[in-house]
């Protein structure tokens, strides 16, 4: 394992000798998680540039014995729906899209007039998810996300609600919305992202990868995702359990997304300074939605928040991830695991000691 940590004493928490203790206790902390496997992936806390802390622990690849490092790319599953966001508020600022279009402007061929991009954005449309309708895909062919829109043409499943009136996570909203992306931009989602983010934000390490869809597109540095069962590592590719996940793999816009620490603090620091779209326009996406009685929800453009935080997870099988704004501190708090874990304990002693 390799841990490096930086202290930079006058700014991590409120003074110079709580900084020390919290590095001190985290490094502590991490030893003992090596120690007892229970975390396997990379951490980082980052104030402004300035990293505070990180670490890398255990094996990217278990079967060749590859450690996690640096350079790791990790799937972030759902934590990625904030590129897709800002991909669409990127197509608002050059007029090519409005928030409260109807999708049936899109896919006029869907019983969902009444359903707007900004609904999608907000996970208020009421759309179910596709993940409820898994036990009628074949579990052999890899859907894209037309594929799905045909499913939903063919089917048509009722709204599960009036759009606007409550707050339902449905990963459908974000498939819909990289579809949009693509029919707007008459570009691919994966290159709309490349060109109009990564590359001008120098993410380097990060790219829209549809795992074994683009079979002849082999990702280099890439944590494979494992299940730990009995003290042994299973690739969640070989599970019978989890054999679902090799159809959804084709599917772009809720979770596909590959990108590590470095690159996660370089976009962070592009929210803080209005490098991609205006403060008009981020304060608008930072804003809990409105729903129609009046009631604000948790959630805004691909971002839950509370209070002074921003936040989002990701949970796919062999993926967990989570990223942590606190926005009157202009700390960041990642940590991005390819082992499945049941256990949280040690989660509540990390986000003591990140302040959560």
């Amino acid at each position: 394992m390799k841990y490096i940590f930086f202290l930079m004493l006058p700014l991590l928490m409120a003074s110079a000798v709580e900084a020390q203790t919290n590095t001190s206790k985290l490094n502590k902390l991490f030893a003992e998680l090596e120690a007892n496997g229970e975390f396997n992936g990379s951490v980082i806390v980052a104030k402004g540039s300035d990293v505070i802390f990180k670490a890398n622990i255990g094996f990217a690849d278990f079967e060749n014995k590859i450690p996690v490092n640096d350079s790791t790319r990790f799937e972030l599953a759902s934590m990625g729906k904030q590129f897709t966001a800002m991909a669409i508020m990127l197509l608002r600022e050059s007029d090519q899209i409005e928030y409260d279009n109807s999708i049936q402007n899109y896919f006029p061929e869907l019983p969902y007039k009444e359903v707007t991009v900004r609904h999608l954005l907000t996970m208020s449309s009421g759309i179910p998810d596709y993940l409820n309708f898994s036990d009628s895909f074949d579990g052999k062919s890899i859907l894209s996300n037309k594929d799905l829109i045909t499913f939903y043409n063919s089917k048509k499943p009722v709204l599960e609600f009036a759009p606007g009136d409550q707050f339902k996570y449905s990963n459908m909203n974000y498939v819909l919305l990289a579809e949009i992306i693509e029919l707007v931009s008459k570009k691919p989602f994966a290159k709309f992202l490349k060109e109009r983010i990564f590359i001008p934000l120098e993410m380097t390490n990060t790219t829209s990868y549809t795992t074994r869809f683009t079979k002849d597109d082999i990702l280099t540095n890439y944590a494979y995702q494992y299940i730990k069962k009995e003290n042994q590592y299973l690739r969640t590719d070989y599970n019978e359990s989890t054999k679902y996940i090799i159809t959804t793999s084709g599917i772009e816009g809720d979770g596909s997304i590959v990108s590590n620490n470095s690159d996660l603090v370089k976009w962070t620091l592009a929210l803080t300074e209005n490098k991609l779209v205006s403060k008009e326009t981020l304060a608008e996406a930072y804003t809990p939605y409105t729903l129609n009685n009046g009631n604000k929800s948790e959630y805004g453009f691909g971002i839950y928040l509370q209070k002074n935080e921003a936040w989002h997870w990701g949970g796919w099988p062999g993926i967990q991830t989570s990223y942590t704004r606190y926005l009157d501190k202009d700390l960041v708090v990642i940590y991005l695991k390819n082992v499945e874990s049941r256990s949280w304990n040690w989660l509540k002693k990390f986000n003591k000691l990140t302040n959560k």
